[in-house]
């Protein structure tokens, strides 16, 4: 299901990604991108987008943080999921061994809230097509996020992509799980600095 269609992107809008430019060839891998409106932030999706369209992952995971307090019934799971199975040509994914070893919950009320994660759906499909997606939220209150990182490299054979939605402080919970350099590759100015960051993982 979309609930930011229209108000933080267009999803008829033709996507087209740079030819040249800086291409990662190596997995697993990790890109920070800005999350705002497309009219904000398109040119910095592109280059995203375009720095690792020739990889072959065997899961695209979009990490987001939630900007508001999680309602009220709450467990303590790690971080959270939607529950639909697929939307346009992506695909979910549904592991329920993997969601219960990694305290994954599906909860769709915090896909509504944030735009974050569903503005990405656009440049996924054109990028990464039957690729299957774990889009994923959390907070600094969530529980051990490293292990939901190894629990997916693990089940991928590292063969992972995770776009980290990060503007400034809202993603530190995320970041300091990666144990990687990140690369500036694009800056924008509006009423914050938006950037596009490549994870170096350390040998």
């Amino acid at each position: 299901m979309l609930y930011h269609e229209g108000v933080f992107y267009d999803r008829t809008k033709k996507i087209e990604l740079n030819k040249d430019g800086l291409r990662v060839s190596s997995l697993p891998s990790v890109i920070k991108i800005p999350h705002a409106s497309w009219s904000i932030i398109y040119p910095l999706l592109v280059t995203a987008f375009s720095t690792v369209q020739d990889l072959k992952p065997s899961l695209i995971v979009p990490l987001a943080p939630l900007h508001n307090q999680r309602i009220a019934c709450e467990d303590n799971s790690s971080a959270f999921t939607c529950s639909f199975t697929k939307e346009g040509n992506i695909n979910f994914l549904k592991d329920k061994e993997l969601f219960e070893g990694c305290r994954i919950k599906e909860e769709d009320c915090y896909f509504e809230e944030e735009a974050g994660i569903e503005i990405l759906y656009p440049f996924i499909e054109k990028t990464f097509p039957g690729i299957p997606v774990l889009p994923l939220f959390a907070d600094n209150n969530s529980l051990n996020l490293d292990r939901i990182i190894k629990c997916l490299l693990n089940k991928t054979g590292q063969q992972v992509l995770f776009l980290l939605s990060s503007n400034n402080e809202c993603a530190k919970m995320w970041e300091k799980q990666f144990n990687i350099k990140w690369k500036l590759l694009a800056s924008e100015k509006s009423k914050i600095t938006h950037k596009v960051e490549i994870g170096i993982w350390n040998d």
